[in-house]
């Protein structure tokens, strides 16, 4: 409906959000260094996607990595004690 170019848009617009949002619940918390490393992470995947939309390594391992990124992200802030609770 959107085609790849508006898709594309509204991905980088649903992070920024996700990314406003993150920073209005979690102002003064160790939270955003994970907001902030996944939404840099998916705009840089959304733009690779965007130059070659047929490339398995953009639209699969890629997000696939980034699963494993919030995973990995998330395992070492909580391990640390610095996951939020609000």
């Amino acid at each position: 409906m959107l085609g790849i170019q508006g898709s594309i848009l509204a991905i980088h617009l649903f992070n920024l959000v996700s990314l406003a949002a993150g920073w209005f619940l979690f102002p003064d918390s160790n939270f955003l260094v994970l907001m902030i490393v996944v939404v840099g992470w998916r705009a840089f995947t959304v733009l690779k996607l965007a130059h070659n939309p047929k490339a398995p390594l953009y639209s699969n391992t890629l997000n696939l990595l980034t699963c494993f990124l919030i995973f990995i992200i998330l395992f070492i802030q909580h391990s640390n004690g610095l996951y939020p609770t609000h």
